[in-house]
């Protein structure tokens, strides 16, 4: 894990007051694990990916160090995800606001926006905005979260009461509830679906979207609030046991072509098909798909 622009922990955050780069509140620290960390009862679907701390409201920053690495990939790179664990109410209206999460993901950056946890019936921006996938929070029973915002909008529901997290201090093992903490497991599906295809072939974030919407289950028991504001019962899947996939040749369904458009360092044409481009793919793919669960999270051990 890593700053944004490669800052320091002591460094001052360029976009908070009289704030360092350091996570002095646990929020971040939180949320990060979820996303894409493992051992300490904690296996996330993005575990293998690089963690970016962006210290919030830098969606230019994000874009244009996406670009640059899309440009010149640097070894293993393979695309980004933007998670947004935070509401800003005063900013549902904002066009410059949404403009800058519009451009996100039209750059081809998939994001994952916590929906809100108040309860209501609506949704804070940025998780409102089309350019955005807005999570809510579901528990073990699969029933939403009380505190969970819904809305007819909500794209899905997720994992989000008594997830298996970190202390940002002791780094010991603790669990959260709440929509930030089942909007980073969304993101790390996305993280997932980007390592494979590769953000060569991801000319936008809504194709990222889409491969959500065809693999998730609906499987959350609606509630009476639920049922009266249109919700739809949608909960994430990372699409490895779809009947729909192409067993013998993607991990989860939605994929709409055999070969992609673009040729790309890194693209999914990999070797079985011929592409000379890709010496990455048999390391990073082949050896580790699986059909199945390939690890077991027990005791905190990740074996």
């Amino acid at each position: 894990m890593w700053n944004l622009n490669s800052l320091k922990e002591e460094d001052k955050a360029p976009y908070c007051d009289n704030e360092t780069m350091r996570d002095t509140e646990g929020h971040g620290t939180k949320v990060a694990v979820v996303a894409a960390g493992y051992n300490n009862g904690m296996l996330s679907p993005a575990w293998r990916a690089n963690l970016v701390s962006v210290k919030v409201k830098s969606v230019s920053d994000v874009i244009s160090e996406h670009k640059k690495y899309w440009g010149s990939p640097p070894d293993g790179w393979r695309g980004s995800v933007i998670n947004v664990s935070m509401g800003f109410p005063k900013h549902a209206t904002d066009p410059d606001f949404q403009y800058a999460w519009d451009a996100a993901r039209a750059a081809g950056i998939p994001i994952a926006a916590a929906a809100g946890n108040t309860g209501e019936n609506w949704l804070h921006a940025p998780a409102r905005f089309k350019s955005t996938y807005s999570v809510g929070a579901v528990d073990a029973r699969y029933q939403r979260w009380e505190q969970s915002h819904y809305h007819r909008k909500l794209n899905i529901f997720a994992p989000g009461v008594r997830v298996p997290t970190a202390d940002h201090i002791t780094g010991r093992p603790i669990t959260g509830d709440g929509t930030s903490l089942a909007s980073p497991l969304v993101a790390g599906v996305m993280a997932m679906m980007v390592g494979y295809e590769g953000a060569w072939n991801i000319p936008d974030g809504k194709n990222i979207y889409a491969r959500l919407d065809a693999n998730l289950v609906p499987l959350v028991t609606m509630d009476e609030n639920m049922t009266k504001a249109g919700v739809e019962p949608n909960l994430i899947n990372t699409g490895f046991f779809n009947p729909d996939r192409e067993f013998d040749r993607h991990p989860y369904a939605g994929i709409p072509w055999t070969e992609p458009p673009e040729i790309g360092p890194g693209s999914f044409l990999d070797k079985r098909q011929g592409n000379p481009y890709d010496k990455q793919r048999g390391d990073y793919w082949d050896k580790n798909y699986y059909d199945g669960p390939q690890h077991t999270v027990e005791f905190g051990k990740l074996r």
